[in-house]
């Protein structure tokens, strides 16, 4: 008996985490009423036209209708926002924790998301919202609802993908295949996720996204449940890199960063998406329609529509696959990953590379770059540390993005070297006005450098530049006030007489 509660001791251990994750869908109507009004409202993650050609076709829009998009606009501006930890860490590889799941954009979709119903979404709301913008959504709802509600009544196509969507995640085995990327993820613990199905009319690209435990996914009218499962796959697994704490995984960091190669802060921005990629559109296609699999990966475009992660995930889909099937974790992936960071375009601007890794060098306190910089540009990750450490950073981080605010006398101080990284001409103290320039780094990565004669002004031009857009490479912008830059200047070195 005793050998008999010792196996069980071993084997209940396994069960429990032996059960895949599972998909619950829904065609809602608050889905609806959240996704399309959020198009509507400016959402840049929602193709726009494609959801107002769906609206003049379905439900075409009075003067009540626009009201009431604005308004829902405006009550989801309000409820953004993330925790941001910009302190400093004893050891700096480590990079800042990802923001907490209780962020206020996934908390406010979530009331959407979670309700079947109208009355239920109001239910919900109270429970968040101020009672001001409570009556707001009320009054959103009261125009809207009800027609959202009677066109998803009457989409019975909608109603018969989901279903057989259901029939063929079973057919296909869909859980287990996510019950392996757990597995490689390291999500120990997976549980449900929800699957929301949205209809949309014709449109150049089709949507998905994941928030907190939900999914949206986009679907046409003459779509089979092949057309999106690769999609909805794809959201999951980002769902199981959040409940596998990739984004803070020791080990990951030091297995990419411990070597010491120039490509490290690469990878490590690519990595989720391009994993979450390699995965969906790639492992996942392979064993639900090999023909299709076949057709997508030698189509530009046919993965992600993306000039750096499409590459990525094509490079490393190889490694990902020949892991799925078997033990392997993660970190096993690294010398893949790395390796990919080759098959990928240098980019072009510093957006697409200011996703993850940011080394700041700075001068302020973290209230100030939480409030004026942050809500701009919002690195997953981010390290902190004094301008006059910059020459051991910029060593120990080659292929690491640099942010540099600074003041001209400050950087008239810094060693040659530093003054070379930055591709900073030599500054006079007597400088009055505010520049910014960008300059390559090693392994893709970029340095951008704000400088200005004091502080305030600094903090001036670097809010015009967080909220006005960043210039391309190259380029030496100055401004003479704090309104905007002059973007005339394309010469290689800083414009006198500011």
């Amino acid at each position: 008996m005793k050998w008999l509660v010792w196996a069980c001791g071993l084997l209940l251990p396994a069960l429990a985490l032996a059960e895949p994750p599972q998909l619950q869908t829904h065609a809602d109507t608050p889905a609806l009423l959240y996704w399309s009004l959020s198009a509507l409202a400016g959402d840049p993650h929602i193709d726009g036209p494609t959801w107002r050609a769906w609206w003049a076709k379905e439900l075409p829009a009075d003067a009540r209708d626009v009201e009431a998009i604005a308004k829902f606009g405006h009550l989801k501006s309000l409820y953004r926002g993330r925790l941001v930890d910009v302190r400093g860490r004893t050891n700096p590889w480590v990079p800042v924790p990802p923001p907490p799941s209780y962020r206020l954009d996934v908390r406010f979709a979530a009331l959407f998301l979670g309700a079947r119903d109208l009355p239920e979404l109001l239910r919900r709301a109270e429970v968040l919202l101020a009672e001001p913008d409570l009556l707001t959504l009320q009054q959103v709802v009261a125009v809207v609802g009800p027609r959202l509600q009677q066109f998803i009544g009457q989409a019975k196509w909608l109603a018969q993908f989901r279903s057989d969507f259901d029939v063929f995640s079973t057919r296909q085995q869909l859980p287990q295949f996510l019950d392996r990327v757990a597995q490689l993820l390291g999500a120990t613990q997976t549980g449900v996720v929800a699957v929301h199905f949205v209809p949309v009319g014709p449109g150049q690209v089709l949507h998905g996204r994941r928030l907190g435990g939900h999914v949206v996914v986009e679907v046409r009218a003459d779509d089979k449940p092949l057309h999106r499962s690769d999609v909805v796959a794809h959201e999951v697994v980002h769902w199981l890199q959040e409940r596998a704490g990739n984004d803070d995984d020791p080990a990951l960091i030091q297995a990419l960063f411990g070597g010491g190669d120039v490509r490290a802060a690469r990878a490590w921005e690519l990595h989720s998406e391009g994993i979450a990629t390699a995965i969906g559109q790639g492992a996942w296609q392979q064993q639900a329609s090999p023909a299709e699999f076949e057709r997508a990966r030698n189509k530009p475009g046919g993965w992600y529509v993306d000039n750096a992660i499409e590459p990525y995930a094509k490079a490393i889909y190889p490694a990902v696959a020949a892991a799925l099937p078997g033990s392997a974790t993660l970190t096993a992936l690294v010398p893949a990953l790395l390796a990919g960071v080759d098959a990928v375009p240098a980019p072009r601007k510093l957006a697409d590379v200011l996703h993850r890794y940011c080394l700041i060098s700075d001068f302020r306190d973290a209230a100030w770059m939480d409030a004026q910089w942050w809500a701009a540009i919002p690195p997953r990750a981010v390290w902190r540390v004094d301008l006059e450490a910059l020459s051991q950073w910029t060593q120990a981080a080659q292929a690491t993005t640099l942010v540099v605010l600074a003041t001209w006398s400050q950087l008239a101080r810094l060693p040659s070297a530093d003054a070379k990284v930055l591709g900073l001409p030599v500054p006079r103290k007597s400088d009055t006005g505010a520049a910014t320039w960008l300059a390559p780094r090693s392994g893709g990565a970029v340095v951008l450098v704000v400088a200005a004669p004091d502080e305030a002004q600094l903090s001036q031009a670097a809010g015009a530049v967080a909220s006005g857009g960043l210039p391309a490479p190259g380029w030496r912008v100055v401004t003479k006030s704090p309104s905007g830059f002059d973007k005339t200047n394309k010469a290689g070195t800083l414009p006198t007489g500011r």
